[in-house]
């Protein structure tokens, strides 16, 4: 279940990334990208270190967060070229 225990507005511990840029313009540019693409989920953005991460899906525990990549990977939801958790603390 995504983002089990967070609070609204609070960046889970755990996020599935779909993509790093450099800006935020640049990052909002991919989203609209994605949407012509055919993605569907809502993405979030999460900066830290001067990288714009955009993501999909949050969860509060490694093991909640790596069981759904391996759904999504083994069903090729998404049209991107990686998909990766990243820890946000």
């Amino acid at each position: 279940t995504p983002a089990t225990g967070a609070t609204v507005g609070e960046t889970p511990r755990y996020i599935l990334v779909i993509g790093s840029l450099p800006s935020r313009t640049l990052a909002e540019k991919q989203i609209a990208e994605f949407a012509t693409q055919g993605v569907t989920e809502h993405i979030n953005i999460y900066e830290s270190d001067g990288r714009y991460r955009l993501y999909i899906e949050g969860y509060n525990t490694m093991q909640q967060a790596q069981s759904r990549l391996d759904e999504i990977t083994a069903q090729s939801q998404l049209p991107v070229n990686g998909i990766w958790i990243c820890s946000t603390r």
